[in-house]
């Protein structure tokens, strides 16, 4: 019985601990963001940041760290919580006096203003609308083409997820089908340098001339070595390939067929999602061993996962979209004890991606049906923040028909380019290469001509590597491989 009034004790001390360290970051979190805000609406504060310190945010931090240096974390938590009810009324009352001076603004300057500095007040979802008109208009040529390359295979060509190499170059499976008779699609490494040379191009090891063929996901494990997950039809083969050479250096063929994405794991395995039979699975893969490990993550999941992310700590996550009355996307999270638990649910949309960033938050999107139009969609991007498991936004990003995100990437800034297809209503498929900012507000966009399926990649110096399918007259013509360095403006 002592012992178990011990434990209970130590759980309980550790959850106090948990609750006050969460509270710090909070009030931490929200002193810089009013200090922000005022910064940038000086002629509107009422009280100075460096007043608000004087008179209450410092007494009450220093307050909360002696109670917490003695062990009484309850009582720094409630000092912690004052302290961010205290700046959160300055916040409120300096939106009062800022939205009638910005809401008439002939720019998207409300939008972002909100969203960087005033998020969270309750004229935040007045000043998107009020937006809505000018935020997704195209605002210039924002990057330039170094090189663009196609690859013409045969029929239904395009390329998958591609790999920003670390010379400047980019590498993709190409995938199509060099037959009329019956269109079975062939897999083949490919690689162009960082000037547009084409340096190999190698069929794969998974080709079967009476099958499907097509890659799924591929995760560069170092300058020379990736491994993809290809599908033949039926199964699966989990493929080792130098970089240098295109060439597979050694092969699995597990018996699964691939869903999702392809993550590296903390301990350098590669771990891989599919479902079978309405169970989640997990499996790993030991380059070094040419070693599965399986797992049952998720029982009487409700569809097959869409995409697959380990964060920085070696959790996993991954997301299911299914459909009742509606398309749903639910987020789960995989625990210690092993076993996935629901972490987050998005109705009315689809997950295409999911990513982790550099600060370690979920950043998930693909589309978000209309209301009133069920078969067209919005882009949608979510952001979920990982210490406080709230969403940091919640986006949907309009244009001239039918769009849905693809792909996205990080920038060193924090910001992102996403990838979108975009059908305009009676015309033909585009692709839409956009920048958000870090909390999701629009930049800027541009359109690239007869671009299908299009995948991302980034490279360090903030260039990007896209990949798609050529369709310039209805149907896919070739396999397309580019590297655009962004323009500074």
């Amino acid at each position: 019985m002592l012992t178990v009034c011990i434990t209970n004790h130590l759980i309980a001390q550790t959850s106090t601990q948990d609750n006050y360290k969460k509270a710090l970051k909070n009030a931490e979190f929200i002193a810089n963001f009013y200090k922000n805000a005022a910064t940038h609406f000086p002629q509107f504060v009422e009280v100075e940041p460096s007043q608000a310190e004087a008179t209450f945010g410092r007494k009450l931090m220093d307050e909360a760290l002696n109670l917490a240096n003695n062990g009484n974390y309850t009582a720094a938590t409630e000092k912690l919580e004052e302290q961010i009810n205290r700046y959160s009324q300055l916040i409120d009352s300096l939106a009062d006096v800022v939205w009638p001076f910005i809401k008439n603004k002939n720019s998207s300057s409300a939008y972002r203003y909100f969203t960087d500095y005033l998020r969270g007040t309750k004229y935040a979802n007045e000043a998107y609308e009020k937006a809505e008109d000018i935020l997704y208009r195209v605002e210039g040529v924002k990057y330039y083409p170094v090189w663009e390359r196609s690859v013409e295979i045969g029929n239904g060509d395009t390329a998958g997820k591609p790999i920003a190499m670390m010379d400047g170059g980019i590498f993709a499976f190409a995938f199509g089908s060099p037959s009329t008779e019956n269109y079975n699609l062939h897999l083949f490494a490919v690689k162009y340098d960082a000037y547009g040379n084409q340096r190999y191009m190698i069929p794969s090891s998974a080709n079967n001339n009476t099958q499907q063929n097509k890659n799924d996901g591929i995760i560069q494990l170092d300058d020379n070595t990736a491994v993809a997950a290809n599908t033949i039809h039926g199964g699966a083969k989990i493929e080792t390939i130098n970089l240098k050479t295109g060439k597979n250096v050694k092969q699995k063929e597990p018996p699964v067929s691939f869903t999702g994405d392809v993550v590296k794991q903390t301990d350098g395995k590669v771990g891989f999602v599919y479902e079978s039979w309405g169970t989640i699975n997990y499996f790993t893969y030991d380059v070094e061993t040419n070693q599965i490990n399986n797992r049952v993550i998720l029982e009487n999941a409700p569809s097959s996962p869409s995409a697959i992310a380990i964060d920085q700590k070696g959790v996993l996550y991954f997301s299911i979209n299914s459909k009742d009355e509606f398309w749903k996307t639910e987020i789960y999270k995989v625990g210690q004890d092993g076993k996935a638990k629901l972490h987050r649910l998005f109705n009315n949309v689809m997950a295409n991606f999911l990513i982790v960033t550099s600060d370690n938050d979920l950043v998930v999107g693909g589309k978000s049906f209309k209301e009133e139009m069920k078969h067209s969609s919005l882009s949608w991007v979510a952001r979920i923040d990982h210490d406080y498991e709230h969403i940091v936004f919640d986006n949907r990003y309009s244009a001239d028909g039918t769009v849905e995100v693809h792909d996205i990437v990080e920038l060193s800034d924090g910001s992102f380019i996403l990838v979108q297809t975009v059908m305009p209503f009676g015309n033909v498929y585009h692709t839409e290469v956009m920048k958000i900012g870090e909390y999701g507000h629009y930049v800027w966009k541009t359109k690239v001509e007869n671009l299908l399926e299009p995948k991302i990649a980034i490279y360090d110096d903030d260039s990007i590597a896209l990949t798609g399918s050529l369709d310039e007259y209805g149907e896919s013509d070739a396999a397309w491989f580019a590297k655009y360095i962004l323009s500074p403006n």
